[in-house]
């Protein structure tokens, strides 16, 4: 039995401390703390600490602070009726602070892991940060919080660090042990698993009259899974309870036990009003319990989940009615539920799912439109209380065989254009002011597969084929392999090509259908990484203003579509591509080319070109600036400033180009050099020869392995020929003087 005095600080190294055993006539913990005690754990030291007959590992006084830090290990185990760290038998004491370090805390009999002993027990308040924890309670005790028998502890709060809680037989992972109570429970950060014993909750009471107070998480990942018959946050089993419960932040899934909610009430127990106004919930209740609501038997108060909220689901157990609400038959109640402020009656569809989407309004200064689309499985009607009608908005679809192909839903105020959102398909969506969507209904499980209209009964050939689709999942998915799409600029005012391989949820892509009976398919699963360079090389020129990308060209060399220009707005700055009388924002390309980048500005100013080369294998790559003169080598410096006006001419740019395949295709030895005057060509193919600026001065087709051209046809200068034959690429430098 070892005691530390009042205000010491000790720090361990390889300590190694049981108490006295088994003695009825003595109670001796591992450590007594005599007052306000800091023990440091050192660093990279295990620590062992045992406690002698119903008595703690180590004991704090009442109203004083025990504090553990540092980086070491920490083992500590209660004796019969004793916590690993907290107070025995029919005793009290003072706050646990754990702020570093390796700790595992392990109940005795009837005691927490740290907390409260057996029989009339305390300790006061619990907190935990940048620590990793491992408490388990010991019969009836409670991982952390309180033991069995009438014990008690204060509040418990957890903003940090990695925190594994299990209950003994009928104790909560967190919270209170059997026929026990607990303060409030804040958790704010970390990583929580709380797992109940028996018929107590994950996160909340244990069994048997027991209770705890206000239930709130603001943040971390937290899994709660409930005993049988238990909440996973919230009430355990027999007349069990807690006070409020309020998640506004994290990722929160709670999962209850036979008869218990996912958050809520367990069998007949009540628990408090329940608000939900942040983070990510996962909600699934056990055999006849609501996902969010009562358990069997039980009551709950009201079920608020505002407009604030990231994503909720909510799952009802197999025998229940409601999968946010009152449980099954025998007496379940709940309050009123309540949802982005629309009163509404129980939610029986199951799994059920509330998902938000913040839009920052176009009265700010990075407010604008957004392309959203719904992740639920039917179609869905915008209203105000879910956000969509709210302040000044405009909400459009996409119609190519209208006369108008922008429909307003609320167009000349008539019925006409009113329309619901359907799955896969894409929206334009703008707010004055701040505002969330909300989404509420069955989440979306099919294939991913969106059919896509190429309608023949527009007279515009040019808008023939497009289409406005959205993820119709409420995850991320992948987009197909090659797909050209666009999707909204930087800011928010125009359509650009897209970039990305995937798309998130409630967001939404334009792209062009060239035939009937065509589709998209989004797909949640992990795309394999492609490993051929030349398949998924691209070059994306991307022009900012103001140091925001406004417009987009991509010059691709794989198999991809090519995509047409296409805008919102047809007075906005673009860049796009001419080829054969049509502009393109997306094309594909050879080996070798120049192709002309058109501009057009619709603001005086100053811009900036910058290039991106994805998998690159090219060997040149120059931006022609026909107004300056300008001669860009892309691959030394990949971006361009300049001033432009309205009034200047579209075709001012244009990219020369030359890529080299990898491989044993691939052959950079020498084949051209100097005789008499001439250049000797050893090889056959196609010959390009490129000046300086990047123009091609010349291109001939090569049929004998020795041909002979005169250095007389060309200028003095650096010259790169590129010798082409099949899919083997020659590239050499030459300097003609």
């Amino acid at each position: 039995h070892v005691t530390i005095a009042d205000g010491a600080t000790v720090t361990f190294s390889g300590v190694d401390i049981t108490a006295i055993p088994e003695d009825n006539n003595h109670q001796w913990p591992g450590i007594t703390c005599l007052g306000n005690a800091t023990i440091n754990l050192g660093e990279s030291t295990t620590n062992s600490v045992k406690g002698g007959f119903e008595s703690p590992g180590i004991y704090v006084p009442e109203n004083k602070t025990l504090t553990l830090q540092g980086s070491g290990t920490l083992n500590a185990t209660g004796g019969e009726n004793g916590a690993g760290i907290g107070s025995g038998r029919s005793s009290s004491c003072g706050n646990i602070t754990i702020s570093g370090g390796n700790v595992t805390a392990t109940g005795g009999e009837n005691g927490a892991g740290i907390g409260s002993g057996y029989n009339y027990s305390s300790c006061g308040n619990i907190t935990i940060s940048n620590s990793t924890v491992t408490a388990t309670g010991g019969t009836d005790g409670a991982g952390i919080g309180s033991g069995f028998g009438s014990s008690s502890c204060g509040n418990i709060t957890i903003s940090s660090g990695t925190v594994t809680a299990t209950g003994g037989s009928d104790g909560a992972g967190i919270g209170s042990g059997r026929d026990s109570s607990c303060g409030n429970i804040t958790i704010s950060g970390g990583t929580i698993t709380a797992t109940g014993g028996g018929s107590a909750a994950g996160i909340g009471s244990g069994y048997n009259y027991s209770s705890c107070g206000n239930i709130t998480i603001s943040g971390g990942t937290v899994t709660a899974t409930g005993g049988d018959l238990a909440a996973g946050i919230g009430s355990g089993d027999y007349h069990s309870s807690c006070d409020n419960i309020t998640i506004n932040g994290g990722t929160v899934t709670a999962t209850g036990g036979s008869d218990g909610a996912g958050i809520g009430s367990g069998r007949d127990s009540s628990c408090g009003n329940i608000t939900i106004s942040g983070g990510t919930i996962t909600a699934t209740g056990g055999r006849s319990g609501a996902g969010i609501g009562s358990g069997l038997a039980s009551t709950c108060g009201t079920v608020t989940i505002t407009n604030g909220v990231t994503r909720v689901t909510a799952t009802k157990g197999g025998e229940c009615d409601n999968a946010i609400g009152a449980g099954s038959y025998w007496n379940s109640t709940c309050g009123t539920v309540t949802i982005g402020g629309v009163e509404t009656g129980f939610i029986t569809l199951s799994p059920f799912l509330i998902i938000t989407k913040r839009i920052t309004g176009y009265g700010t200064s990075t407010g604008g439109w957004y392309l959203i689309a719904s992740p639920l499985a039917e179609s869905f009607t915008p209203t105000a209380g879910n956000g969509f009608l709210a302040n000044a908005y405009d909400l459009y679809r996409f119609n190519q065989a209208a006369e108008l192909e922008w429909e307003n839903w609320k167009a000349e105020e008539t019925d006409n254009y009113h329309f619901n959102l359907e799955s896969g398909r894409g929206y334009l969506y703008a707010s004055q002011e701040n505002t969330t969507l909300v989404f509420s209904g069955t989440p979306y499980t099919g294939n991913g597969e969106v059919a896509l209209n190429y309608s023949t009964a527009n007279s515009s050939e040019n808008m023939r084929g497009w289409n406005l689709i959205g993820n119709p999942f409420s995850t991320t998915a992948n987009l197909p392999s090659g797909l050209s799409y666009y999707t909204l600029n930087g800011d928010r005012t125009e359509l650009t090509p897209g970039t990305a391989t995937t798309i998130e949820a409630m967001e939404a892509i334009f792209v062009k259908a060239t035939a009937p009976g065509q589709s998209v398919t989004f797909n949640q699963a992990t795309r394999a990484t492609n490993t051929s360079q030349q398949e998924n090389q691209r070059i994306i020129l991307d022009l900012s203003h103001g140091g925001t990308v406004i417009d987009r060209a991509i010059i691709r060399f794989d198999e991809g579509q090519p995509l047409p220009k296409y805008q919102i707005h047809d007075n906005s700055t673009k860049v796009y591509i001419p080829q054969d009388g049509k502009n393109y924002a997306v094309i594909n390309a050879t080996g070798t080319d120049e192709i002309p980048v058109n501009f057009k500005a619709e603001n005086n100013g100053t811009y900036t070109f910058q290039v991106n080369i994805e998998n690159n294998t090219l060997v040149y790559l120059h931006l022609i600036d026909h107004m300056t003169g300008a001669d860009i080598d892309l691959l030394a410096n990949p971006s361009y400033t300049f001033t432009a006006k309205t009034t200047d001419y579209a075709s001012r740019f244009k990219l020369v180009f030359s890529t080299q395949p990898n491989g044993d295709e691939t052959d950079n030895d020498p084949f051209a050099f100097f005789s008499n005057g001439n250049i000797v060509i050893n090889g056959e193919g196609t010959l390009q020869i490129i000046d300086a600026l990047g123009r091609i001065v010349m291109s001939e087709q090569l049929s004998t392995l020795h041909a002979t051209l005169s250095t007389l046809n060309f200028t003095p200068g650096i010259y790169l020929l590129q010798l082409t034959s099949g899919e083997k690429v020659r590239t050499q430098k030459i300097i003609i003087i």
